[in-house]
Formats: structure tokens, C-alpha cells, sequence
């Protein structure tokens, strides 16, 4: 079975030296039973439980076992998406095409002089347009 030591093995080619627990998973999965936990912290910081580079033969050996395990069935691989090698519509697009339903318009244009809602997601960049400096009515210019 494909776990997810296997896939770091495989792909980051290192292996877990020490680990405590009886499964390798994320720690906040693991029971909330204090000792366990203690002991785990305890592998950590004391560096028995560390992450090993696996050298070069080490390397192959486990990934002709893993290519093995594969060719004959006891590794389950991914499913293939159905809509495999079909191109899908970027992040930042699919954000700006929500903001025009959801306000009825183009996103940023509500009147009020802004662009969007300030998060710099959407949309080009407008610029403001100085004019005239601004003047009190005694003729002291503000802008100098």
C-alpha cells in the first residue's frame, strides 16, 4: 500500500529514522493520550528521530522494491482525473470572474474611485489622476 513514507522516500529520497508512533502521520492526528506524545517530542529533540539522506544505492534499492510493488498491483496508484489533459482556468481569473457575479459588474467599478476591494487580486491597476493642487480660500496650496 502507498503511504506516506513511501511517497517521501521515493520522492524526496530520505527516509525517518525513529519514529515513535506506530503509524507515520501528521502528530496532531495522533491520540491526545500524553505519553505517547511526550515521547515523540522527547525522539524529536534529543535528534532520534530525524530525517536520513539515502544514498545513491540505498536509493535504487528502495525504488526498484516500490517500482515492483507497483508492476505487480500491491501499490495502488492514483486514479487518472476525468478530464485528464484538459486545461483548467487559472486561480486569479476564476477569483475575478467571481467578484463580476457576485457584484453584478466588473469588479472595482462600484463608483467609488477604488479598484476592487484593496486586496490587489483583480484587475488592472488604475492610477489616480492629479489635477489642479488643491487651495484653501485663502491660496495656501496644500499639496507643497
Amino acid at each position: 500500500m502507498l503511504t506516506s513514507s513511501t511517497t517521501i522516500v521515493i520522492s524526496h529520497r530520505i527516509d525517518l529514522v525513529g519514529w515513535t508512533a506506530e503509524k507515520f502521520c501528521n502528530p496532531s492526528d495522533l491520540s491526545n493520550s500524553l505519553p505517547p506524545l511526550e515521547k515523540l517530542l522527547d525522539a524529536l529533540m534529543t535528534g532520534a528521530c530525524r530525517f536520513v539522506r539515502l544514498s545513491s544505492s540505498e536509493y535504487a534499492e528502495r525504488k526498484e522494491k516500490f517500482d515492483a510493488a507497483v508492476e505487480s498491483g500491491v501499490v495502488p496508484m492514483r486514479k487518472k482525473w476525468k478530464d485528464a489533459g484538459t486545461k483548467r482556468m487559472s486561480k486569479k481569473r476564476k477569483r475575478v470572474d467571481e467578484n463580476v457575479e457576485e457584484s453584478g459588474g466588473v469588479a472595482g467599478e462600484d463608483g467609488d474611485g477604488e479598484n476592487g476591494d484593496g486586496d490587489g487580486d483583480g484587475g488592472p491597476r488604475r492610477t489616480r489622476r492629479r489635477g489642479e493642487p488643491m487651495t484653501t480660500e485663502q491660496g495656501v496650496n496644500l499639496d507643497a
